[in-house]
């Protein structure tokens, strides 16, 4: 009598229906919970044998070779029956790739475009197999992406096809290794990303300077790209470079309109005219036209058309080489020339009494040579102060005043705004300047310049007499008294003797009077005696 069977399971392909060999699964004996495992050979197949009739078995799936993934439902439960060979089979589905490319803006790293102008739309990518065969070619969607999905695993690139309008094709092949994970995971995910750039320009040259004898190649020499659009500068400065002196470049410049000025040319010489550099593009022809020429005469100095399929391909524009010399002729030198007289309000006065109400003044003189005029010149007035103990600080300044220069000479007066009161007693002043446009230029920033300065005095106290010393009683005098008592003494003596010698001749001359006679005679000549009395 028969009383056991057997299990077979039978693990498939889904997709081809090829056997799977070395798919283990785990049979469990619902009758006593013991468990067996079962390995499938090459043919796809495992045997569980001699399995008491009417057992039930419940058979799961517990590993799965690569590249396939475990059935949703992995469990099956199965009867045996005594004398045949009881049927189980699994098909699993292989874990397939997925990948998404995203295309930015080299420069900005997003897809928002460097320049509005070229938004980057249109662009193609293909998706290829590892030698190189196309599989599939997509257009990128509005968010510059495209998807591809349900690819066996394998090794794959991404590679840019069509290029945007105004931009170059993305060399690069973008490669996404899709690779086995694991048993539990269906789909492996490999994303990749495009960096696509603008089309780029060239643009180089020479300086060279002509005087009456000769020419000369110029180092040095500072050239200035203005974008027109957004405003954004490059510099470069003439240097020698094999071999060519003067040379200047401008190298992988975005696709734009631009200004090309001399910005810091040769002394004594005038710059060239600024350059400008434009561009179109002809939707029709789909190319694009270079123009380059004089912004102030509007002669056509260059004229390149390319188409943009030419363009992708990733060789910058040449926009031509030029030796910018046409406008280097000499020069007179631009010169602001400056004098000054500080005063207290009456434009000579330069000291003021300490602690009286006084306000100071400018009087600020300037020349202009080799400027044109109606030239608006920007000059600064500052005030500064010497402490007693010799510190020097700035107090005041009038801040940048525009002056329009409608003569060769004009003279501005400054009326400072500061308390001198707050300063140390004795502090002095001058005044100093600063011209900033159109030329720069100092005045008096040493403060050596006595037209500057203004100065306090300070009254002095008038002094009370001294009072003569009275001598004490009893004490002897000074020497100084002593002189004067003795000169008094002999000039008294002296009166006193003359007085008495006019008196003592006086009394004589009288008497002599009283004793003598007059004699007198009439007209016939006789004489006639008298006594006077």
């Amino acid at each position: 009598v028969i009383k056991t069977g057997d299990i077979k399971v039978t693990k498939l392909d889904e997709g081809t229906g090829e056997p799977v060999p070395n798919t283990e699964f785990d049979l469990k004996n619902l009758s006593d919970g013991k468990t067996q495992k079962v390995k499938t050979d090459a043919k796809g197949e495992g045997l569980l044998k001699d399995v008491y009739d009417g057992t039930e078995v419940e058979i799961t799936e517990t590993f799965v070779p690569a590249p396939y993934v475990k059935a949703k439902n992995n469990t099956k439960k199965v009867t045996v029956k005594a004398g045949q060979v009881t049927p189980v089979e699994f098909r699993n589905e292989r874990a397939t790739g997925k990948s998404t490319l995203t295309k930015v803006d080299k420069t900005t790293e997003t897809d928002k475009p460097l320049n509005p102008n070229y938004p980057m739309t249109g662009a193609k990518y293909g998706w290829f197999k590892e030698d190189g065969t196309l599989i599939k070619e997509f257009a990128l969607d509005k968010n510059q992406t495209a998807t591809v999905e349900g690819q066996p695993l394998a090794t794959y690139y991404w590679q840019e096809t069509v290029a945007p309008v105004g931009y170059a094709l993305d060399p690069e092949k973008h490669v996404v290794e899709l690779t086995y994970k694991d048993q539990d995971t269906p789909v492996v995910v490999k994303d990749s990303k495009s960096n696509d750039d603008v089309i780029r320009m060239n643009l180089d040259g020479q300086k060279l300077i002509q005087n009456d004898t000769n020419e000369m190649f110029k180092n040095d020499v500072e050239f200035t790209l203005t974008n027109k659009r957004t405003g954004e500068t490059h510099v470069v400065k003439t240097a020698t470079v094999d071999g060519k002196k003067g040379y200047f470049r401008f190298a992988d410049i975005a696709l734009d309109d631009y200004i090309l000025t001399e910005t810091k040319g040769v002394e004594g010489y005038k710059n060239v005219d600024p350059i400008e550099i434009t561009h179109s593009y002809d939707k029709e022809t789909k190319s694009f036209t270079f123009v380059i020429k004089d912004q102030k005469s509007g002669n056509v100095l260059n004229e390149e058309t390319f188409t943009q399929l030419e363009l992708s391909k990733g060789e910058n524009v040449d926009l031509g080489t030029y030796t910018l010399k046409d406008k280097a002729e000499v020069v007179e030198k631009p010169e602001v020339g400056i004098s000054t007289q500080a005063h207290t309000g009456d434009g000579k006065t330069q000291t003021f009494e300490w602690g009286e109400d006084v306000k100071f003044y400018d009087d600020v003189t300037i020349k202009i040579k080799n400027i044109p005029l109606g030239t608006v010149l920007v000059y600064e007035t500052i005030q500064v102060a010497v402490y007693p103990d010799g510190t020097v600080k700035d107090v005041w300044s009038s801040g940048k005043v525009d002056l329009k220069m409608t003569d060769e000479k004009m003279t501005e007066r400054v009326l400072s705004e500061y308390d001198y009161k707050k300063d140390p007693k004795g502090t002095r002043y001058y005044f100093k300047e600063l011209v900033h446009k159109p030329v720069e230029e100092k005045h008096n920033f040493d403060g050596k310049e006595k037209t500057q300065d203004i100065t306090p005095v300070v009254k002095e106290t008038p002094k009370t007499p001294d009072t003569p010393k009275e001598t004490p009683k009893g004490s002897l005098p000074y020497t100084g008294e002593e002189m004067m008592r003795g000169a008094t003494v002999v000039g008294l003596l002296l009166l006193l003797g003359v007085a008495g010698g006019m008196y003592l001749k006086r009394k004589k001359e009288s008497e002599s009077l009283d004793h003598a006679d007059y004699g007198t005679e009439d007209f016939n000549g006789n004489k006639e005696s008298a006594k006077k009395k």
